[in-house]
């Protein structure tokens, strides 16, 4: 599994998690037998009634939390945050320096009473908060597995330790009762984790129950929150279920058994499990019936609900992440083709990695025979059989996989494998990662997703999400092909390694490009690097040669975009998927590219109908105006575009018809998105952006530099425009330092003014000469003069 990168930053107050197996309830029993809840707690909020005015079916809400709170499905387009309860009430500003200070402060505490530990961790820490967050951070770094407490009653901390110690206490009662003596109502929440011992995709409700756990709900500041406190404070490194054959892993075929290990329990201090938002808890934890209303939700999930929830880790809502594909854990692959897709937040375009395992269950497809560790795959024979060896059980399987006829991978059996998932970047106004799984027999598979910012993770991301995919209708005359290539990380279409490498302004943001047979398409890069650039064309059966008639590339300089352009053009000759690879290389090491980019090129599936003769002129001369930097005809052509009901994103209008010569009525009109025009639209966007920058720093105006400097870090050419920006960053800081207008002002003549004043209607270069003076010295633009008259 993915994480324990060397670029993650590590601080003493938050270990890296991701290395992490959330691990269900220690073994052992209360001996104390500490009660769950005591009396007069305040009302778990789906207790309380619903107020004056609120729609419960669409406001889920708890009272303490202001998101909606009935644990909406991962594929939800509805932002949460734009799901609000009204509430007057001011939520105290928490410190959490201070929790952590007086925390540290304490950690080598006697811990002889309760009393005096509270004392001392807690005391002088302002909000309820502050003090859950201390305790917590305390507990962590207790060493209660390998601590002496023997001499120490139970009914004290030290003694409460050894309990847990010798399995006869729990870390979510000990957190209970360090709480109510802190004056923090505590309830213990038993339930069910989807934790170490969890198959992901497991249906069956009697496995299910037996990954029993428990956790805490705390009072705080008026308002219940979830704290999971052995969560929070241990955690499992080196656990494996077993069970499984790895098929791939960090994009490179394998063919080897997961042995099973019960892995190694570690201290940690994992923050997300302190006040965890319901609605992600709800995933992997739900209480037993008795304690529904614990769920802190104003609808709790059923069991049956909570067992089809996707198994998803906390660093996929760190991340943002919202899965847009079927929103379940146990997924069908249909004729041998599955799909998972997340959405990237538009901020984190370009910057985040994504990488996969893709495993299959032994009993399914090796039945009966007990592969080692140190399984090999050998290379198949002319008929497609491979062959895989058990290094260790002297054992031999045989497996039908597809060759490929490629001087580039040598008929690599590994490779072939290892191109059955295609990992694909699907860029929008969102980007969306898409791995479409194509599994070439019948059985029960697992795909694990992980995903991290490269400049914090680096190569080595952290796991997400995984899934168990069943396929068990896969006819004989369906087999799914594979990719013509394994691109890796680097995946299918532009990501952070494209951008890294100077690669800016992607004119196709989708991985995939679907087009007719000898269909031309034209893709387009800026490039930024001084790297040099190389373009090629992989096909499963036709060598490299023959592919070359197939598509040209070339660099140009662009005055207007003062950089290099890389215009690649490409068609394919029949039915069938070609990958179009992009790689930069230093001039010195001009034979060893760095693939930084891949396209798949597909046209198994031809346009579904025939655009008449109008549609294909307009087409060509949207071609013409994306390698053009005529906005003015960029501007008519996106106006043409509603004329064919294309859009750059789906939308729906509303239209009304005359009927019966007087009566009108309203209808609905999907426009849909089409591929060529959001490509015009983003061509507009980044023209007007140059000439914003253009004007700018001709104008020499402070309120302009700002206006530029904000739109650009906020728009999706902020890697584009950098060295604009930080041009206009230089000026507007050189601006600051005079005290006087950027531009002399002439010398008033009364005389001119005065002959100026009387004219009804000045000279036309009279009246270029007065907006110039309005534009650079009042900072009137030209809606400001047409809607003021001036």
């Amino acid at each position: 599994m993915g994480g324990g990168n060397s670029k993650k930053k590590e601080t003493e107050e938050e270990e890296d998690s991701s290395d992490f197996i959330d691990i269900e309830q220690e073994a052992g029993s209360d001996e104390l037998e500490i009660k769950a809840e005591e009396d007069h707690y305040p009302a778990a909020p789906s207790e309380v009634p619903v107020q004056n005015g609120i729609n419960t079916k669409r406001a889920q809400v708890p009272i303490n939390i202001r998101k909606t709170s009935h644990a909406p499905s991962l594929t939800s387009r509805t932002s949460r945050s734009t799901q609000l309860i009204k509430t007057h009430r001011k939520e105290p500003k928490v410190n959490y320096a201070s929790a952590i200070a007086q925390a540290m402060l304490n950690m080598s505490h006697k811990a002889e009473t309760y009393e005096s530990l509270m004392k001392d961790l807690v005391d002088g820490l302002v909000t309820e908060k502050e003090k859950v967050y201390a305790i917590t951070l305390w507990l962590s770094q207790q060493d209660i597995e390998t601590g002496k407490f023997q001499k120490f009653k139970p009914d004290t901390p030290r003694g409460y330790m050894h309990l847990i110690q010798n399995r006869r206490g729990t870390f979510p009662s000990f957190f209970a009762q360090l709480c109510r003596k802190a004056g923090i109502p505590c309830v213990i929440v038993s339930g069910y984790s989807k934790s170490a011992s969890y198959d992901v995709g497991e249906m069956d409700d009697t496995v299910l129950k037996e990954n029993t756990n428990a956790w805490n709900v705390v009072y705080a500041d008026k308002a219940w929150h979830i704290v999971h406190p052995f969560w929070v404070c241990r955690g499992l490194v080196g656990h494996r279920l077993g069970g499984y054959v790895k098929i791939e892993k960090g994009g490179q075929a394998m063919m080897q058994k997961e042995t099973a290990s019960e892995g190694q329990l570690t201290k940690c201090f994992n923050k997300y499990y302190i006040f965890t938002d319901p609605n992600e808890f709800v995933y992997r934890n739900i209480p037993v019936d008795e304690q529904a209303k614990w769920q802190l939700l104003r609808k709790p999930l059923t069991f049956d609900e909570y067992k089809h929830k996707p198994y998803v880790r906390p660093e996929f809502f760190k991340q943002k992440l919202k899965l847009i594909s079927e929103d379940d854990c146990l997924l069908i692959a249909k004729d041998g083709i599955c799909n998972v897709t997340f959405q990237i937040p538009p901020k984190e375009l370009g910057f985040v990695n994504f990488t996969y395992e893709l495993d299959m269950k032994i009993e399914e497809h090796v039945r009966g025979i007990g592969l080692g560790s140190h399984t090999t795959l050998k290379e198949g024979d002319e008929s497609g059989e491979a062959q895989i060896n058990d290094n260790e059980g002297g054992q031999t399987v045989r497996i039908n996989v597809n060759q490929r006829n490629d001087d580039d991978e040598n008929n690599n059996i590994k490779a072939n494998i290892a191109r059955y998932v295609v990992m694909m970047r699907e860029g929008q106004k969102q980007e969306n990662i898409s791995f479409e799984i194509r599994l070439p027999k019948q059985g029960t598979y697992k795909i694990t997703i992980f995903a991290g910012r490269e400049d914090e993770w680096g190569d080595d991301p952290p796991l997400v999400s995984s899934f168990r995919v069943l396929c068990d209708n896969l006819s004989a005359d369906v087999t799914p092909e594979m990719a013509p290539i394994d691109p890796g990380m680097v995946g299918w279409g532009p990501g952070p390694k494209s951008f890294k490498s100077g690669l800016l302004m992607p004119s196709h943001e989708r991985g995939k490009i679907e087009m007719n047979v000898k269909e031309e398409v034209i893709i387009q890069f800026q490039v930024v690097s001084k790297r040099q650039v190389t373009v090629t064309m992989v096909h499963n059966r036709l060598a490299s040669e023959e592919l070359k008639q197939f598509y040209s590339y070339e660099e140009t300089y662009s005055e207007f975009s003062e950089r290099r352009e890389l215009t690649v053009k490409a068609y394919v000759p029949d039915k069938d998927e070609y990958a179009v690879r992009i790689g930069t290389f230093e001039n010195t090491n001009p034979g060893h590219p760095d693939y930084v980019c891949n396209y798949l090129l597909s046209s198994k599936k031809s346009k579904a109908q025939r655009e008449g003769p109008l549609v294909r002129e307009y087409r060509n001369d949207v071609k013409k105006a994306l390698v053009s930097n005529n906005l003015e005809e960029i501007e008519y052509l996106l106006g043409r575009a509603e004329k064919f009901k294309l859009s750059a994103d789906e939308e729906e209008e509303e239209v009304e018809k005359e009927e019966n010569g007087h009566n009108y009525v309203r209808r609905h009109q999907k426009r849909k998105h089409d591929e060529d025009v959001r490509r015009l639209q983003k061509r507009k966007e980044f023209l007007e952006m140059k000439r914003m920058f253009h004007h700018t720093l001709m104008r020499q105006n402070i309120d302009a530099c700002e206006r530029a400097i904000v739109k650009a870090e906020n728009s999706q050419f902020a890697q584009v425009f950098k060295s604009e920006t930080s041009q206009v960053i230089k000026l507007m800081d050189k601006l600051q330092s005079h005290d006087r207008w950027p531009h002399d002002i002439p010398e008033k003549n009364r005389f001119t003014l005065t002959e100026v004043s009387h004219l009804h209607a000045p000279p036309e270069k009279a009246q270029d000469v007065m907006k110039a003076i309005c534009l650079l010295v009042f900072n009137f633009d030209d809606e400001y003069m047409v809607r003021n008259n001036v």
